[in-house]
């Protein structure tokens, strides 16, 4: 597909991990040792329902299982008002530590493929718009972006920080459209690694919802979460 020869296309919302950005998995490796690490009962098995997530929304899912029946009883939707402040701090710093550490002290991070700055860049040169967006905390996600120069070649980025609710949700979505201005979900494609990329472009009702095989998930996968297309990389986008 080119994009190019699209009027239509005002802004493309790409995810990092798996999609722009390629760190071989390393965040579900990391949410699983952390998890390990403070003795959770976790299968391996499990990771697969972690895709494009709010990564503290993962290690919180975990955390409230160690709340009893009573417990939940009572908290009425509030569950974290029963749990130790301390327990869940201590559980984000170490994912928080262990993430940094593999990713900013060690050389296994780097752009999905080395041209991808011209491929944005010629998205940008044609009026459209590109933006990022995360499960990543949002100072991770910085980080990165400070790490691989990428404000060179991109327009604007969102955390799933910086809404009330993620993926699925289309939240971050909109935000990057309000950010460039952007007036209907009909001119913004978005593209991910994960079903729930997927779902989070068809809940925005993004004109296209796009599918790529560099990260987490099949073609078959993906094509059943409801990818409209899916591609082998982000630099089919243009081919």
């Amino acid at each position: 597909m080119n994009l190019l020869k699209n009027n239509r296309i005002k802004m493309v919302v790409f995810d990092m991990a798996g999609t722009t950005v390629e760190e071989g998995g390393l965040v579900y490796k990391t949410l699983y040792n952390t998890l390990k690490s403070f003795n959770y009962d976790i299968d391996k098995k499990e990771i697969k329902s972690w895709h494009g997530l709010n990564k503290y929304h993962v290690l919180d899912r975990y955390i409230l299982k160690e709340l009893d029946a009573k417990q939940c009883k009572q908290c009425k939707g509030n569950c974290f008002k029963y749990t130790s402040n301390k327990k869940k701090h201590d559980v984000y710093k170490t994912f928080e530590s262990k993430l940094t550490s593999e990713y900013f002290h060690t050389d296994k991070l780097s752009l999905i493929d080395d041209n991808l700055p011209d491929m944005m860049n010629k998205l940008r040169e044609n009026n459209i718009k590109v933006g990022l967006n995360t499960g990543y905390p949002k100072d991770i996600q910085q980080s990165i972006i400070d790490k691989l120069n990428m404000e060179e070649f991109i327009d604007s980025y969102v955390s799933s920080q910086d809404v009330e609710h993620a993926r699925p949700y289309p939240f971050m979505i909109y935000k990057l459209m309000e950010m460039n201005k952007i007036a209907s979900p009909s001119h913004v494609i978005k593209v991910g690694d994960t079903s729930n990329d997927i779902l989070e472009g068809l809940n925005a009702g993004c004109y296209k919802s796009i599918g790529v095989l560099t990260g987490a998930e099949t073609r078959e996968e993906l094509y059943e979460s409801g990818a409209n297309i899916v591609l082998d990389s982000v630099m089919d986008l243009i081919s």
